[in-house]
């Protein structure tokens, strides 16, 4: 068994495995979310921001905590052999990841500040989505 110290230098270590443009990662998390089961999910890509909202919280069948999911590698058991989360992916090249639900929100990189904003105006605008996922273009 390997086991790695340090999962997110390990990511951008191998940058070539892990696709790092933003609407590949964009369509990753739709992915996702529809892989597990959420009929509605949506992205959009306000301001240099790309956002991905689905109305079931996918998260919920990760078997780990939101935080987690974007600082380890966890195997995704529904997708092909050596599948993972894609949530660490944006750890590792975005200078902004933030995820968030209509009661929690959670900033992984940048300014908790820079966020609340955003997540004020898509609860608001999106009130029957419940996970939120949002991130800067990769670096």
């Amino acid at each position: 068994m390997i086991v790695l110290d340090d999962p997110i230098a390990h990511v951008k270590a191998n940058r070539r495995m892990y696709f790092a443009e933003a609407p590949r990662l964009a369509s990753g998390l739709v992915e996702e979310a529809l892989v597990l089961g959420c009929q509605g999910v949506h992205v959009l890509a306000p301001g240099g921001r790309w956002i991905v909202m689905a109305t079931v919280d996918w998260f919920q069948f990760s078997g780990t905590s939101a935080r987690a999911l974007f600082e380890r590698i966890v195997p995704f058991a529904q997708a092909p052999p050596n599948g993972m989360w894609l949530e660490i992916v944006l750890t590792a090249f975005c200078n902004e990841v933030a995820t968030w639900s209509q009661t929690d929100a959670l900033a992984i990189r940048g300014a908790e500040a820079s966020w609340t904003p955003t997540w004020q105006e898509t609860r608001q605008a999106f009130p029957h989505m419940r996970r939120f996922v949002g991130f800067t273009a990769p670096r």
